[in-house]
């Protein structure tokens, strides 16, 4: 099945901040939502998850990618433009 959303700690906010901007104007509102506190409202973050790279041959291209334009942007002056020769393709049959 499909996962739910995490309605609960939205539903908590909701308690909690619209008794208090009920029927004020949007300064109103903004200034009392500027004083809110919602410390022990929300529940704790999850732990952060330490995993370590695995190396893939997808991630392995897109580094290569990302080294050689360093190399080429940090070291222009070594690619000259003016001598790059294309190649033609001849098919044999």
């Amino acid at each position: 099945g499909q996962a739910q959303l995490p309605m609960q700690a939205i539903s908590r906010v909701l308690d909690k901040l619209l008794p208090k901007v009920r029927g004020l104007s949007g300064a109103e509102a903004h200034a009392v939502l500027r004083a809110v506190s919602l410390a022990g409202v929300l529940p704790p973050p999850p732990p952060i998850a330490v995993r370590r790279y695995q190396s893939n041959a997808l991630s392995d291209v897109w580094l290569v990618q990302v080294l050689w334009g360093v190399i080429y942007a940090r070291n222009q002056e070594l690619f000259d433009p003016t001598r790059v020769r294309l190649v033609q393709i001849m098919q044999v049959a």
